[in-house]
């Protein structure tokens, strides 16, 4: 059931401006921030290192970037392609 509402849980760019500003602005921890917006901590992590690489164009929301398929991307994916650029 908690992964049905993980897909299916979207947040809007608005609210994901409001996580990082908790953040980057008002000092808040990333434990802190993902228990208020209910949220994966790791996926706070993900966006304000988004945030602080590419400006306000990391807020805007691909419609096919679910919240799921950010944390595969988070989880999976980023330690994959780390792991394969140290075996090149």
């Amino acid at each position: 059931m908690k992964n049905t509402e993980l897909r299916r849980r979207t947040i809007s760019v608005a609210q994901r401006g409001q996580i990082v500003q908790r953040v980057l602005v008002d000092g808040w921890t990333s434990v802190e921030v993902a228990a208020a917006f209910g949220v994966p901590r790791r996926i706070v992590e993900v966006w304000v290192t988004d945030f602080r690489r590419h400006g306000m164009a990391s807020l805007r929301q691909d419609p096919r970037r679910t919240l799921a398929a950010e944390m595969v991307r988070s989880t999976i994916w980023r330690p994959v392609r780390a792991m394969w650029r140290k075996l090149l």
